[in-house]
């Protein structure tokens, strides 16, 4: 039986009512004031179905028109964001690393791939570019800090 719960109330009033219960006694009190709860919250349930279904086509409109607004004033941050992404996990490191370990790697790397240290000067974050990074950025005018986001001009 694949009835909705507010048809199986009306059922259980329809039993009810044709069996004839004697609704001064004990049970029939119970019976009717537990089917009468149960309309109750049958009703109630339809009602919070309906305001879901409002709210998740408010939320779905919110989402076209944040994405709407993203695109048009954030457009050109886009591009920058995707330069950003064109960084491999080799070319940039902003881990925080002691100076033993980092005049190490400079020694080793050095050698092999050119790797050239710069300082963020908006939040201080060390950035370490190899040759064909430095290279790529350079021709952007500016390497982006992967911390803070912000140009660091190249000289």
């Amino acid at each position: 039986m694949n009835d909705s719960a507010k048809e199986k109330v009306a059922y259980l009033h329809g039993l009810m009512e044709g069996m004839k219960f004697d609704m001064t006694t004990d049970v029939g009190k119970v019976l009717k004031v537990m089917v009468e709860a149960l309309d109750d919250l049958v009703d109630e349930n339809d009602a919070l179905k309906e305001r879901m279904a409002d709210l998740v086509d408010y939320v779905d409109d919110i989402d076209e028109d944040l994405s709407y607004l993203k695109d048009a004033l954030l457009g050109e941050e886009d591009e920058d964001e995707d330069e950003d992404e064109d960084l491999d996990d080799e070319d940039v490191y902003d881990e925080d690393k002691d100076d033993e370990d980092l005049e190490e790697e400079d020694d080793e790397d050095d050698s092999e791939d050119g790797i050239g240290e710069f300082v963020c000067p908006s939040c201080g974050t060390y950035v370490y570019l190899n040759a064909e990074a430095l290279e790529r950025e350079m021709a952007n005018g500016a390497v982006i800090c992967p911390e803070c986001h912000k140009p660091m001009k190249l000289c």
